[in-house]
């Protein structure tokens, strides 16, 4: 078994994909890496989150044949057993983000006397304490007011998004 460092743990999850055992094994490896690389002075300086994926690493190196649920569930028990004693929580299992939908519906006076509508989605996650919240925009340019308010409305059912009507813009 090699040692698997961060760029071949990225490549094994892109060439994994698709694989239905080998995927979620890939993506746990990846996890370790990162947390890893949060927790200390890397991946490649401390050696116990990696000692840990031992038998994940050797499952991913090995033929995907060989890649079986019982295996991935036999190497999940050193990984777990590390999380639980260095109090770190097992990857997959950390708070939810939560994200907040603020939506703004935007009037366009055009020069012609025409008008056109935006919706606005500005997307904030939260995570934890530590983290700094992103902030996404996203413009959608419905051809009607009633499908930008229908547009507002379907969001406003799906995450509870806050409606927040912009007075008109000209161009």
């Amino acid at each position: 078994m090699l040692w698997m460092n961060e760029s071949e743990v990225k490549w094994a999850e892109q060439k994994n994909a698709g694989h239905p055992v080998l995927r979620p094994a890939t993506k746990l490896l990846s996890a370790m890496v990162d947390l890893a690389n949060a927790k200390s002075d890397g991946w490649c300086y401390w050696p116990k989150p990696g000692n840990a994926c031992v038998k994940l690493m050797e499952m991913i190196q090995d033929h995907p044949v060989n890649a079986t649920p019982e295996r991935l569930k036999a190497a999940i028990t050193p990984i777990r057993a590390f999380c639980t004693r260095h109090k770190f929580p097992f990857p997959g299992t950390e708070t939810p983000t939560t994200v907040r939908l603020s939506v703004q519906l935007c009037q366009n006076n055009l020069s012609d006397g025409s008008k056109t509508y935006d919706v606005l989605i500005h997307e904030r996650e939260f995570g934890d304490v530590t983290t700094l919240p992103r902030s996404t925009t996203i413009q959608v340019s419905p051809p009607t007011l009633r499908d930008a308010e229908s547009l507002i409305d379907a969001l406003g059912r799906l995450g509870g998004a806050e409606r927040d009507l912009d007075t008109e813009r000209s161009y």
